[in-house]
């Protein structure tokens, strides 16, 4: 089995890229007492936001949902199961993510490789990569799914400005924010 090794002698978190997979304790779907399991995760992607990185990461299964072609990424061949470090074929669901810090706590990181980075999408699932990002980026208006937490945009906020000149309401108007 190969396993993903970062290039150079840099943290991590400074080589990490979408595409990528890596070892995260996945919450569960619904609330109770069980531990997060150490799951397969993608990387859809990664910002800066202000001063800190954050990735989005996709939860990976080996039990297949039947998904839109546009919210799953699929390891299925030989050779990307190798590349990805995968034992097993794989999908991961872009309709499940989290937004986290690079610094969290929940990546599983290797006692004697000191990363999370099991390895990378190669051929065919790099490219439903691709297909997915793409709905993520697109205007939720116009697929009618969410979009990329760090694109929305906050709505505008009515706000109603008075105008007082001696405790009387002299004018009145209300602005957008």
């Amino acid at each position: 089995m190969s396993h993903f090794i970062s290039p150079t002698n840099q943290p991590w978190q400074a080589n990490l890229r979408g595409g990528a997979i890596v070892s995260f304790r996945f919450p569960h779907e619904t609330a109770g007492q069980d531990r997060p399991k150490i799951r397969p995760s993608l990387v859809l992607a990664v910002r800066t936001i202000g001063d800190q990185r954050f990735a989005l990461l996709a939860y990976g299964t080996t039990h297949f949902r039947k998904l839109p072609a546009d919210q799953m990424v699929s390891v299925l061949e030989p050779e990307e199961l190798v590349a990805a470090s995968l034992h097993e074929p794989t999908q991961f669901n872009s309709g499940r993510t989290l937004l986290v810090s690079l610094d969290n706590s929940r990546f599983d990181i290797h006692p004697t490789r000191k990363t999370p980075v099991l390895g990378a999408l190669t051929g065919r699932s790099a490219a439903q990569l691709g297909g997915v990002r793409k709905r993520l980026e697109a205007s939720p208006r116009k697929t009618g799914r969410r979009a990329m937490p760090w694109s929305r945009r906050r709505e505008r906020c009515a706000v109603t400005v008075e105008r007082r000149r001696g405790g009387r309401t002299i004018s009145r108007e209300q602005r957008h924010v």
